[in-house]
């Protein structure tokens, strides 16, 4: 007998479920003829269901375990929130967790303007397929700006001793190399290339297409491939702006580099 009066509250929750989704589906069926009606049993049924499953919560796992799965939910709610305002889509806890594929996935899709800014860039300066994608890019009107650490600045040769390499200058220098003649390959085309090097301390690496980012934040005790990486898209109050700016900031001040 004490068995079943302890399982019967949790079977009378799961009746008031089912009760709340007959009326959600009745809503439906009677919307065409009554809306009054029809969002009426909406918010009956939406109300069995919030209070029963909130009920079921409760027997399970206590009012104390309750709370704080729901203040958990909260943060989590929070987190979401504030991570879409800011324009953030997706997070990496290191670079190198994201796949060659997805980088060229990410800059085929531009249609209007790619920036390439961080210290040498080297990935895409060696990529035959990331060439062809420019090629196309360029073809059909795209604006590529590539924004790299100059490799005669003294911030490269700090970079060198940081580096395990020790070789990001000659690297910055071999990847420049190959930028021009990517520059060279695409005279004559819709679209355009320009190659500037900046001479300051590198802080983040920006590879930009249009309306979205790739943002990995440097420190200078590791690698760029061990840096946070996030994803952001453009939105009025988010980190796009903010980098936009800090983009063009630099590339003001950067120094041409002329074709050999």
């Amino acid at each position: 007998m004490h068995e079943n009066n302890h399982r019967n509250p949790g079977l009378l929750l799961w009746f008031f479920v089912a009760i709340g989704i007959i009326n959600i589906l009745l809503a439906i069926l009677l919307r065409a003829s009554s809306e009054v009606t029809s969002d009426l049993l909406i918010n009956i049924g939406a109300t069995l269901i919030a209070t029963s499953l909130l009920s079921y919560l409760y027997q399970r796992i206590g009012v104390k375990g309750l709370t704080e799965q729901l203040i958990e939910i909260q943060q989590s709610f929070e987190i979401v929130k504030t991570s879409s305002r800011l324009g953030i889509t997706i997070i990496w806890k290191e670079r190198r967790d994201i796949q060659n594929s997805m980088w060229n996935e990410f800059t085929r899709g531009a249609r209007q303007e790619i920036w390439l800014f961080g210290v040498a860039e080297y990935g895409f300066a060696v990529d035959e397929i990331f060439h062809q994608i420019v090629a196309d890019g360029i073809a059909r009107g795209c604006a590529y700006k590539i924004l790299l650490l100059d490799p005669d600045s003294p911030f490269a040769k700090y970079w060198d001793g940081k580096d395990k390499t020790g070789m990001v200058s000659s690297k910055i220098s071999a990847a420049i190399q190959r930028y021009q003649r990517m520059i060279e390959q695409n005279q004559g085309k819709p679209g355009s290339i320009e190659l500037r090097v900046y001479d300051e301390t590198p802080s983040v690496s920006i590879v930009r297409t249009d309306e979205s980012m790739l943002l990995t934040f440097y420190l200078p005790s590791l690698r760029g491939d061990d840096c946070l990486t996030l994803q952001i898209q453009n939105t009025q109050s988010g980190l796009f702006t903010r980098y936009l700016k800090h983009f063009h900031r630099v590339w003001e001040t950067a120094k041409v580099v002329a074709n050999t």
